[in-house]
C-alpha cells in the first residue's frame, strides 16, 4: 500500500474508522468510479491478520443475500492484505447517539425484523455471525437508506457441513470471543457458540434499542464491571427485567430464545409473528425507521426582553394573542395620527401562566426583529386581526416575557424542530 493507493486500484479519499483489528478507509475504486470501503488489519493486533482472512472468504462465500455487504475484492498476499466492499452508511450506534439514546418501537421493530432476516440468510449458508453489535449493523446509502446491512464477518465460523449436513459438535471450556456487552449467556459460560447464540445477541440489542441500556451497562455508570461480573447478571436475569413494562411478545422472544438447544434450528417465523403482533397492537402496520430524537419532557425557564421606550406591549391574559401599542408622543414626533392597538394571533399551544409566546408556521420561537414588521418588538408573520380587544383585560409590560425551552435537534435532518432565542 502506497501512501494513498490500496492495491493499485482503491484510492484513499479518508479514514473511515479504526478499531482494535484494523482500520476502514473511504476509497474510490479506480476500475469502476464507485466509492468502496476497504478494510487492512492492524499491525499491532496478531489477530487482525487471520480475522481479516476469516473474514474476507465468508464474505464472499454468504453473497447475494439482502443486507450482505457486496464483496469487491479479497487481497491475501504477504506483501498487501486488504479486503475491499461495498461502501455503507451510519452505524446503528451513531445513530442510537444522535437519537439520545432511545428509538422509537417502531424503528426498534423495523430493526428486529430486518436483522432476523439476515441472520436467517447467514444460518441457510451454514454460519453463525458470533460478534453482533450494534456498530456491526449499518445501513445503506441514498435510495437504499433503509436498508439493514450486517457487518464484520471475523469471528464468524462455519456451524455446519453443507455436504455432510453435519453440525459442529457441542463443546466447553472455549475461551469467551465477541463483545460482552451483548453476548450469550453460553459464550460467557465457554460453550462452543450456534444459531441460538446469534439470536440471544439480537434480543439484547432489541432490549438495548427500546430501554436506552442494559442492566449491565448501566451498572458501569458507578464502576467499571467485569466480563465474569456480566455473566453473572446475564445468569440471574429474567425476561421481565430485560423488558420491564414493554410489550409481552418480547419477554416470549427472550424465553424461547434461552430455551433453544444447542442444535436447534430456530423457528425464525415464530419471531417474526411475535413481531407482527406488536406491530399490529400499536397500530404500527407499515411504520419503518424514523430516527426521529423523542423530544424531552420541556423545562421552561423565564428570562425577558426589553422593549424600545417607543413601544408597549400589552397581553390580554387566557387569550392567545398580543396588542402592540406604539407611545402617542412617539406616533406624533413621526407625524402619524391617533394611536391605535395593533393585534397579532398567537399559536394557543403556546399559552403559560397568561403570558403570551408566539410560534410561526414552522414552529420557530418568534421573538424581536423582522423584516415585515421593521419597528416592532414583536415578531409575527400572520397579521389577521384578532378579535374585539377587552381593554379592561390587558396588563401593560415593559419587558416581553420570554420562555427558553430545551428543544431536541433532528440531527438527520441538521435541522432544529424548535429554535430558541
Amino acid at each position: 500500500m502506497t501512501s494513498d493507493l490500496i492495491g493499485n486500484r482503491f484510492q484513499v479519499i479518508s479514514k473511515a474508522g479504526e478499531g482494535q483489528f484494523g482500520r476502514v478507509f473511504l476509497c474510490t475504486d479506480l476500475k469502476t468510479q464507485n466509492k468502496c470501503a476497504v478494510k487492512i488489519p492492524s499491525v499491532s493486533n496478531k489477530n487482525s491478520f487471520p480475522q481479516l482472512l476469516n473474514e474476507g472468504k465468508i464474505l464472499k462465500a454468504i453473497q447475494g443475500g439482502i443486507g450482505i455487504p457486496k464483496f469487491i475484492k479479497f487481497s491475501n498476499n504477504e506483501d498487501e492484505l486488504f479486503l475491499a466492499m461495498q461502501h455503507l452508511g451510519s452505524n446503528l450506534e451513531e445513530k442510537f447517539i444522535k437519537c439520545n439514546r432511545k428509538f422509537s418501537l417502531a424503528t426498534v421493530l423495523t430493526i428486529g425484523e430486518q436483522l432476523l432476516d439476515r441472520l436467517e440468510y447467514i444460518h441457510r449458508k451454514g454460519y453463525i455471525h458470533r460478534d453482533l453489535k450494534p456498530r456491526q449493523l449499518l445501513l445503506g446509502n441514498g435510495s437504499d437508506s433503509s436498508t439493514l446491512y450486517v457487518i464484520d464477518y471475523g469471528l464468524s465460523k462455519q456451524y455446519i457441513q453443507k455436504s455432510m449436513n453435519l453440525h459442529i459438535p457441542y463443546t466447553e471450556g472455549r475461551p469467551f470471543e465477541g463483545t460482552a456487552y451483548f453476548a450469550s449467556l453460553n459464550t460467557h459460560m465457554g460453550i462452543q457458540q450456534s444459531r441460538r447464540d446469534d439470536l440471544e445477541a439480537y434480543i439484547y440489542m432489541l432490549a438495548y434499542f427500546l430501554n436506552g441500556t442494559l442492566p449491565w451497562i448501566a451498572a458501569e455508570k458507578t464502576s467499571k464491571i467485569t466480563e465474569r461480573q456480566i455473566k453473572l447478571m446475564k445468569s440471574r436475569l429474567s425476561s421481565t427485567g430485560l423488558f420491564l413494562d414493554k410489550p409481552e411478545e418480547f419477554n416470549n422472544i427472550f424465553k424461547y430464545v434461552r430455551n433453544l438447544e444447542f442444535d436447534a434450528e430456530p423457528d425464525y417465523d415464530y419471531i417474526r409473528t411475535l413481531l407482527n403482533s406488536i406491530r399490529i397492537k400499536n397500530n404500527l402496520a407499515g411504520m419503518g425507521f424514523d430516527f426521529k430524537p423523542p423530544r424531552k419532557k420541556r423545562v421552561l425557564k423565564t428570562s425577558s426582553v426589553k422593549l424600545p421606550k417607543s413601544h408597549k406591549v400589552l397581553a390580554e391574559v387566557s387569550k392567545s394573542f398580543i396588542v402592540v401599542e406604539e407611545d402617542k408622543e412617539s406616533s406624533k414626533s413621526n407625524g402619524k395620527g391617533n394611536s391605535s392597538y395593533e393585534t397579532y394571533p398567537l399559536t394557543p399551544r403556546k399559552n403559560f401562566e397568561g403570558k403570551c409566546i408566539w410560534i410561526d408556521d414552522d414552529s420557530t420561537l418568534c421573538l424581536l426583529s423582522h423584516p415585515e414588521i421593521k419597528d416592532r418588538s414583536i415578531l409575527v408573520s400572520n397579521k389577521e386581526k384578532s378579535p374585539e380587544i377587552n381593554k379592561e383585560n390587558l396588563v401593560e409590560a415593559e419587558t416581553v416575557p420570554v420562555y427558553k425551552e430545551e428543544i431536541m435537534i433532528d440531527s438527520e435532518r441538521d435541522k432544529a424542530s424548535c429554535r430558541v432565542f
